[in-house]
């Protein structure tokens, strides 16, 4: 094909397309209706456009696939919004606990590699030093 041959066929494609988007009041009622239009569907639709029901059949499939996207698009962007938040909420926790004291010995919390017996142990001796100072 030569260069003008293809430009004339993109003319006629943006046309055809057009057609359709011109139409877009009864081809979106359509789309929502029927987002899988069946063959009587299309060759009827194609008729009252003057197109081919393969052109209309690509249609509703491009209309599909810009919609599957604009919805991907905005879960994703629901998706980051709530995982920033869940970032700065552990950020803040973190930072809580960093800062956090033992509300029994009033020292600072065990961390997370330290066990909770372990932690146990470190209260009781704080108990028995306390006992031999005041004896």
């Amino acid at each position: 094909m030569t260069n003008s041959n293809m430009s004339k066929e993109d003319d006629v494609r943006r046309t055809r397309g057009e057609e359709i988007n011109s139409d877009s009041s009864n081809t979106s009622t359509l789309f929502k209706e029927c987002p899988h239009p069946d063959d009587r569907q299309r060759k009827e639709l194609s008729s009252e456009l003057g197109m081919e029901p393969l052109q209309v059949k690509f249609w509703f499939q491009n209309k599909r696939t810009q919609m599957k996207t604009q919805h991907e698009h905005q879960e994703n962007t629901q998706l980051r919004t709530e995982n920033e938040k869940l970032r700065a909420e552990n950020m803040r926790y973190r930072e809580a606990l960093s800062n956090a004291s033992c509300p029994t010995c009033g020292g600072p919390t065990p961390m997370a590699e330290t066990s909770f017996h372990q932690h146990q142990l470190k209260m009781e001796n704080a108990r028995l030093r306390e006992e031999v100072t005041f004896s």
